[in-house]
């Protein structure tokens, strides 16, 4: 499942004439009231979609072979979140951490972006994720108010996607995955701690100075280089992590790695 803006979609795996692996829809887009932050499951394999404002569930469309056609979503709302009410801050990243098996009201990760001076004598600042968990203690999912419980700051910079790894599958305790511009980080929802952070393999071309990607050909080919796309989304199974990445002028990519060995000693603290 993948979401974009206020479009959602099925893809499954093929295998083009070439012998490539590829991935194509399976089914109509759907379109959402609200742009998605995330995805995750419920316990019981509901979709559930993190809006600007709310958890809804969405209901899965049929296989068909209209798969260039757009229908409206039959959702049904599950939670308020509670709005942020910092002036320009705006969500860049979220994921379901955990659902009740009786309710299917989340536990929340959102990253909201944050600028920070790098200097007391410069104006320039680069971008910084302040990650929120949400969760709430009402049990009537009718009423249900998503409220903060704590907050931390990933050493990553800004958090462009999440992905949640259940206890024992990534390591003893629940892990939060982020994906940053460089890296890619293992944070301990139990432990409250930053396990590992690793380099993203597709994002270590050639860098170009902030001076020199302003330099016409060679701005334009540091835009388009596609071992600098952003990720867009993470996702994981029982023995891989994937990571989707895309940017303007390339056709997205999907690329997977069996999961990283974490360490038993958690790196740094976060007050969560």
């Amino acid at each position: 499942w993948v979401a974009a803006g206020g479009l959602l979609r099925a893809f499954g795996h093929s295998r083009a004439a070439s012998g490539a692996d590829v991935l194509l829809p399976i089914a109509s887009a759907l379109h959402l009231p609200q742009p998605v932050h995330g995805l995750g499951m419920a316990a019981g394999g509901q979709i559930l979609a993190v809006g600007a404002g709310s958890v809804m569930e969405v209901e899965k469309p049929s296989r068909s072979m209209e798969t260039a056609s757009v229908e409206e979503a039959t959702t049904r709302l599950i939670a308020h979140i509670l709005a942020v009410e910092t002036t320009g801050v705006i969500a860049t990243a979220a994921a379901i951490v955990a659902t009740s098996s009786s309710h299917m009201i989340p536990t929340l990760a959102i990253a909201f972006n944050s600028l920070v001076a790098k200097n007391t004598s410069s104006l320039m600042a680069e971008q910084q994720s302040i990650v929120k968990m949400y969760g709430t203690t009402n049990n009537i999912s009718a009423e249900a108010t998503l409220q903060p419980l704590g907050w931390f700051k990933p050493s990553i910079g800004l958090v462009t996607a999440f992905h949640a790894c259940p206890a024992g599958t990534c390591a003893r305790e629940p892990v939060l995955w982020a994906a940053g511009e460089h890296k890619l980080a293992a944070i301990g929802l139990t432990s409250g701690m930053e396990i590992a952070t690793f380099a993203l393999p597709f994002g270590n071309a050639t860098e170009v100075t902030a001076t020199k990607r302003g330099e016409g050909a060679e701005e334009t080919a540091w835009r388009h280089d596609p071992f600098r796309s952003p990720v867009v989304a993470l996702a994981g199974n029982a023995s891989h992590l994937m990571a989707i990445t895309s940017a303007e002028g390339q056709p997205p990519r999907l690329f997977a790695t069996p999961h990283p060995q974490l360490p038993q000693e958690s790196a740094s603290l976060f007050a969560l």
